[in-house]
């Protein structure tokens, strides 16, 4: 019974690291394209219900990017920035040159998204945000359960957001699934090498010849295969 547990315990943790992994892989390296127009509904609740956000504006555009195991919505909206740091809702006029408050949610993971988190930017020239570069045509970074790392040069791109905020129900998932995934292996490879034994008539547990006596003279297991015995297992389990 406790060596049971040991190996549930042992595939949980590998499903839980193999699933932060991969989570991990998918936000540094991830390939598709960018889209872009109005936000959708699910893109005005990302707006409204996040704590980062700036009550009282409307979101008028958003990008987005999907793929198998990360995803990106910014969401941003136009604003006004006041000598004294106010804000308030931009005109709509194309002689306005506003800044912008952006809003930049992220999810990663496969099979399910496990992880999420947030950067909230004001860009006060148009066009020019960047979650990783506050410089004097940017505002401060705010994060919620996200962090920015630098990469390589030779890098499609010099940095990365990583967001580390579980969800619940993904990570839960994932876990079983990469544990799950494990243990077939396991499983299949040590059915393939009791099976290649028995065909050569050799003890499954340590490959001793074997004649007709009912366990191995070698190690005790059990023989399948030989008069009244059904399945071969070591002594004492």
């Amino acid at each position: 019974m406790k060596r049971a547990f040991c190996k549930l315990l042992f595939f949980l943790a590998f499903g839980l690291l193999m699933q932060l992994g991969v989570a991990l892989v998918f936000c540094l390296v991830y390939v598709g394209t960018w889209s872009g127009g109005m936000p959708t509904e699910e893109e005005y609740n990302l707006w409204y219900d996040h704590p980062l956000n700036l009550p009282g504006y409307l979101p008028d555009y958003a990008w987005r990017f999907v793929s198998p195991g990360f995803r990106a919505n910014i969401v941003t909206t136009p604003v006004v920035v006041e000598p004294d740091g106010q804000r308030r809702i931009a005109p709509r006029s194309i002689d306005a040159l506003p800044a912008r408050e952006i809003l930049f949610v992220y999810s990663a993971g496969w099979p399910m998204r496990s992880v999420n988190g947030a950067l909230r930017q004001t860009a006060y020239t148009p066009y020019a945000a960047s979650p990783w570069a506050p410089d004097a045509a940017n505002g401060p970074v705010e994060k919620d359960k996200a962090i920015v790392i630098s990469l390589p040069e030779w890098f499609d791109s010099g940095h990365r957001a990583i967001p580390y905020g579980p969800l619940f129900l993904g990570t839960l998932l994932n876990t079983l699934f990469y544990a799950l995934l494990l243990w077939l292996l396991f499983f299949a490879s040590f059915a393939a090498r009791r099976a290649l034994r028995r065909k050569r008539r050799l003890c499954e547990m340590c490959a001793y010849p074997v004649g007709t006596s009912p366990v191995c003279t070698e190690c005790g297991a059990r023989v399948s295969g030989n008069p009244g015995v059904r399945v071969s297992q070591p002594r004492g389990e």
